[in-house]
C-alpha cells in the first residue's frame, strides 16, 4: 500500500484495547488510523502521508500506531466512537492506562473515560498537516 515511498509506519497488531495499553505503558500517544481499502483517497493517503519519511519517523518515536478498516467490526466501532466524518481518519490519543473495571468481554473499545482524544484528522492531506 505504499508504493516505493518507504515502509511507513510500524502497526501494532494487537486488538484496540491492547494497543491503547501499550501506549500508557510506554508513555507515548495512541496514533488510530482508520481506513476503508475501498476509499478513494486510501492509496494517496498510504503512499502519500503514512510513507512519507518525517512522518513514519515522528510516528515511531513518539507514539504506538494501531490501524483498522472500517468494514471490520472493531474498526466500525471505534469509528462510531470517536464520530468520524471522514476517511481517511488519524486520531491522537493520550492513554492514560486501563479503565476501572474494563474487562475483554466487557467492549472491544473502551469509552473515553481511559483516553483523550487530543486531535484529529480526516480526510485526503499532505504530510505536512500530520506533523502540524
Amino acid at each position: 500500500r505504499y508504493g516505493s515511498n518507504g515502509p511507513g509506519p510500524s502497526f501494532v497488531v494487537e486488538a484496540y484495547r491492547q494497543a491503547a495499553r501499550m501506549a500508557a505503558q510506554r508513555s507515548k500517544a495512541l496514533v488510530v488510523y482508520l481506513h476503508c481499502a475501498l476509499h478513494q483517497d486510501a492509496d494517496a493517503f498510504c503512499r502519500g502521508v503514512l510513507a512519507d519519511a518525517g512522518v513514519a519517523r515522528f510516528l515511531a518515536r513518539h507514539a504506538v500506531v494501531w490501524g483498522a478498516d472500517v468494514s471490520t467490526t472493531e474498526g466500525h466501532v471505534l469509528m462510531d466512537a470517536l464520530k468520524v466524518a471522514r476517511l481517511p481518519f488519524l486520531a491522537v490519543l493520550v492513554c492514560r492506562g486501563p479503565p476501572p473495571g474494563g474487562t475483554a468481554a466487557s467492549s472491544a473499545v473502551s469509552s473515553t473515560h481511559a483516553e483523550e482524544v487530543v486531535d484529529r484528522v480526516q480526510g485526503a492531506l499532505e504530510p505536512a498537516a500530520v506533523l502540524a
